[in-house]
């Protein structure tokens, strides 16, 4: 949730405060530049990653989650890196708002509806057509231990 926080550090210190002496937070957020889409149309793909940044107030939170804990008063924290991949087309096509910001794209006029067309079939054919293993898509996750 710190994505959507105007202060991250005032959160993190809000969580610090209501712990118990010797207590622990576990964080984990994610840093949408790093998000990751297999697709012929490599342009395409940024400009939907640049929507995506666009939509949150802290996208790229993960990376600097050490910063804004040092900075809330937490003594210390490790951070482990992931790079998971979406499950499938339906759930990243639903959590990277693909559709919408298609739709909008098209709309503004930075690319045409066969072009936005192509990018969607693309993707729902590489994972739809039983072909799993062919559909890519990632972010990066960072995680406090």
């Amino acid at each position: 949730m710190l994505i959507y926080a105007d202060d991250p550090a005032a959160v993190l210190a809000e969580v610090r405060r209501v712990l118990r002496p010797g207590g622990q937070a576990v964080v984990q957020e994610y840093d949408y530049r790093g998000l990751l889409y297999d697709a012929p149309d490599a342009e395409l793909s940024e400009m939907l990653r640049a929507g995506v940044v666009a939509a949150f107030a802290q996208p790229a939170i993960g990376a600097s989650l050490l910063r804004h804990a040092h900075t809330a008063g937490f003594a210390a924290m490790e951070l482990a890196t992931d790079l998971p991949r979406w499950p499938d087309f339906a759930w990243a096509a639903a959590a990277g708002r693909w559709r919408e910001l298609l739709a909008r794209l098209v709309e503004e006029g930075a690319v045409t509806q066969a072009r936005a067309e192509a990018w969607w079939g693309h993707m729902r054919t590489a994972y739809g057509e039983g072909r799993g293993a062919c559909f890519f898509a990632s972010f990066t996750l960072f995680a406090s231990r």
